[in-house]
């Protein structure tokens, strides 16, 4: 997938950028890109089309990868493409009290 969106300055959103997505739903406070207030009906539909239990299942890309070092787990995001074809992280955090 990011190959794909990666040539058009396009991304895969992480996990902070899905957690924030809700949150501004949920309080009826996302906007389109230009600004303006999405309006609540709207902003409810998308919610529910992220998280709400319906058949068939759904899901949606994340950029998130797990690193298990001697340290302890680390999550690795903000990927990017390099020369050689293989992803890098940009970014990467030590998880704490994590449940597995």
């Amino acid at each position: 997938m990011h190959k794909l969106l990666q040539p058009n300055q396009e991304y895969i959103p992480n996990t902070i950028d899905s957690a924030l997505l809700s949150g501004l739903l949920l309080e009826n406070k996302a906007r389109y890109a230009d600004g303006s207030l999405i309006k609540p009906k709207k902003q409810e539909e998308i919610f529910n089309k992220r998280h709400k239990v319906i058949d068939p299942w759904r899901a949606e890309y994340l950029d998130a990868g797990f690193e298990q070092r001697d340290d302890g787990l680390y999550i690795l995001f903000n990927h990017i493409i390099q020369p050689n074809n293989t992803l890098k992280p940009m970014n990467e955090g030590k998880l704490m009290h994590t449940l597995m």
